[in-house]
């Protein structure tokens, strides 16, 4: 048998000390006056009270969620959305002006006024190419083309041929607006080929809308009006004109278009 000196001493109990776990009831002691104090949720605070998370890292965090919950509510914003704006990763003026784009195109892309003055059988006066102008009921309209009767007699004309409308009471004070640009004073084809024509785009166009803003407009002939866009559709566009009254302007027959 060995000596009681050859026998290993009972190791002593440590204390702790740097990459220690603390006792687990400092730890619910630093979280409940964390939670009390500092008023953030109980999880965070055990986070925080083992060292896994800042206090500076929860209060972000707290505010951040804040944040997104304020768009959400504010603005009907996905919650991923809302996260993207909170933390600067999308600017939410043109969030929300795409969305008003979007709901603004849903509603009119698809507007045609001469189907509706077909439909409801309310003359028009129509621009056309050749310095033309024709004003009568709108008979028919087909894909391309479309039947106006004028004087009696129904006259058919490529949809392309259209510059402007108006209700027929209007004629007046729509001749009377126009103003010519020295530079297209003359007859003038349309553009046929699609990429050939002048780019407008919906945002751009939108955003005149959206704003209110003064614009400009020359057409291919040359005729110059100014006025504000009411509205945008897939082929057309109204106009508010600066003197009054207001009429529709068919997108292919734009030769410019800018702020007035």
């Amino acid at each position: 048998m060995g000596s009681d000196s050859d026998r290993p001493a009972p190791a002593r109990p440590r204390k702790p000390g740097a990459g220690q776990q603390r006792p687990r009831t400092d730890i619910k002691q630093k979280a409940d006056k964390l939670v009390r104090d500092a008023g953030i949720p109980g999880q965070l605070a055990w986070q925080v009270a083992r060292g896994d998370l800042t206090l500076n890292e929860v209060l972000q965090k707290l505010a951040l969620k804040d944040r997104v919950e304020s768009l959400i509510n504010r603005h009907d914003l996905p919650k991923s959305l809302a996260t993207q704006v909170a933390m600067g990763q999308a600017d939410l003026e043109q969030v929300l002006a795409r969305r008003r784009m979007e709901a603004h195109l849903a509603r009119w892309t698809d507007h045609s006024v001469l189907a509706l003055a077909a439909e409801h059988g309310r003359p028009m006066t129509v621009a056309l190419h050749g310095k033309r102008w024709a004003t009568g009921r709108i008979l028919e309209v087909g894909q391309y083309d479309f039947v106006i009767e004028v004087e009696g007699a129904p006259q058919t004309e490529h949809k392309l041929q259209a510059k402007l409308a108006v209700e027929a009471e209007g004629e007046k004070e729509l001749r009377k607006a126009i103003k010519r640009d020295r530079d297209r004073d003359a007859v003038a084809e349309p553009v046929w080929k699609p990429q050939d024509r002048y780019g407008c785009s919906d945002k751009r166009l939108f955003g005149y809308q959206d704003e209110s803003t003064p614009v400009k407009l020359t057409t291919l002939e040359g005729d110059v009006l100014v006025g504000e866009v009411s509205w945008l559709g897939r082929w057309e566009f109204g106009m508010r004109l600066k003197k009054g009254g207001h009429i529709t302007v068919f997108r292919h027959a734009l030769a410019d278009l800018r702020p007035a």
